[in-house]
């Protein structure tokens, strides 16, 4: 675990896996810390080294006041592969995530081997200005209920355990301003016309009762970029939460072929 200076933040991260295996970074969530990934890491750290960190303002980082932009973010994400010593390595990312993955693919093609997103959108849209705006007058434990039943299924919810109670409590735990500054970038990112740049051989995937990012947004993303794959999943915004054992191996699949 370790953190690294750059544009005004101290950006948390943490490597893990095995030493000399091929490198793998992946970007969190909106609202969420390194820990969203622990379903899945035994399986990914049996044969990868995997870096994970927390986005401006999320998790152990600090946040800065103002909207963020996606090239904000992606540059975040760089600077902390630099950090880690990770020259290149494949890129994943769920949600925001994946938006920042795609960013980074853009500014920097040659760190990025291959790209995983996850649950993602090249145009998101505005649908979070309302979040925003509530988030900013009542603070995080507002929403928090309302997230948890968009990322999760039922009956992963109702099953409790350590992993739902962590992810809720780094939600609430966060700092207010880093999640606005991140819901601005989400609203001002549009990848639509860029997306056939993107020439990394790259996974797609979509939860089928993703609510949040419908399955539509993934399958955009999928047609326009070169080289892609598209896998479908029977889950919610964060299908590693609902189905890990599915989830890693669709990823385990790609990385290896």
């Amino acid at each position: 675990m370790a953190t690294v200076e750059h544009a005004g933040a101290r950006l948390f991260y943490r490597v893990d896996g095995k030493p000399d295996g091929p490198k793998l970074v992946l970007l969190n969530s909106l609202g969420s810390g390194t820990g969203l990934w622990d379903p899945i890491m035994p399986a990914l750290e049996a044969k990868y080294r995997v870096l994970r960190m927390d986005k401006r303002g999320h998790g152990q980082s600090t946040g800065t006041p103002g909207d963020y932009t996606m090239t904000m973010l992606a540059e975040d994400a760089l600077a902390v592969m630099d950090a880690a010593g990770f020259d290149r390595a494949t890129v994943g990312g769920i949600s925001i995530g994946g938006m920042i993955s795609m960013q980074m693919a853009l500014l920097a093609p040659e760190r990025v081997e291959r790209l995983v997103i996850s649950n993602s959108s090249a145009f998101p849209g505005d649908k979070l200005r309302a979040r925003m705006a509530e988030v900013r007058e009542k603070g995080l434990e507002a929403v928090a209920d309302t997230v948890i039943a968009n990322w999760f299924e039922p009956d992963t919810i109702a099953r409790g355990g350590p992993y739902i109670d962590a992810v809720r409590a780094t939600f609430v735990g966060g700092d207010p301003l880093g999640y606005i500054g991140c819901c601005a970038a989400i609203i001002g990112f549009d990848m639509r016309r860029s997306l056939p740049q993107i020439r990394q051989p790259a996974l797609v995937i979509a939860g089928l009762s993703d609510a949040s990012l419908t399955p539509d947004h993934s399958r955009e993303i999928a047609r326009a970029l070169p080289n892609a794959r598209l896998v479908e999943l029977q889950a919610r915004h964060i299908p590693f939460g609902d189905i890990p054992e599915a989830y890693a191996q669709a990823v385990i699949e790609f990385l290896d072929a």
